[in-house]
């Protein structure tokens, strides 16, 4: 089972992906895959509201920042509803684009890659749920690398909504089944 959850900042989606992967697994394993490397008081801030808002819930934290397809190399799964949680795709696609200062990939490049990543995680594990963000709503014109950015989470976005069984759209803490 492939489910993808998006929605803006703060709506609610990581936790209702919570109890998504909680009722998928059942009584098998649940792995967090975190995706968010930690720059600065803010995303330290946030990555600690979620380490706590999981606390009980019986899930395995992998820490990837890139080329997620590893996280099978890092816990031990056999269960018939081994469940992957990954949080989320805009972090994903920041750190695959965004190499260092100088180099980045393009969003072509970068939609190709994360597409055969998320594709080989799914053919290691029976269910996996993606969280993802609406990033492209405000109607606002960026600098050329923040288009590019944009743009490759919009293809991510579409190519993974296509492929999933469910998509669900949190609105201020409101799921809304879209597939």
């Amino acid at each position: 089972m492939l489910v993808v959850v998006v929605g803006g900042s703060g709506s609610g989606k990581s936790e209702y992906a919570e109890q998504i992967a909680m009722n998928l697994s059942e009584n098998d394993k649940r792995i967090y895959l975190a995706t968010m490397k930690v720059y600065g008081e803010s995303a330290k801030k946030r990555i600690t509201r979620h380490v706590k808002a999981r606390q009980g819930k019986g899930f395995d934290t992998v820490e990837l920042a890139a080329d997620i397809y590893k996280v099978k190399e890092h816990v031990d799964v056999q269960g018939k509803n081994d469940t992957v949680l990954i949080e989320c795709l805009s972090n994903l696609v920041a750190n695959e684009m965004f190499l260092d200062d100088m180099t980045q990939k393009s969003a072509t490049e970068v939609t190709d890659k994360i597409l055969c990543d998320l594709k080989a995680v799914s053919e290691q594990f029976p269910n996996v749920v993606i969280v993802t963000n609406n990033v492209s709503e405000d109607g606002i014109k960026y600098d050329a690398g923040t288009m590019s950015y944009i743009r490759a989470i919009e293809m991510i976005n579409s190519s993974v909504c296509r492929m999933a069984d469910q998509v669900f759209e949190v609105v201020a803490g409101i799921p809304v089944r879209l597939k």
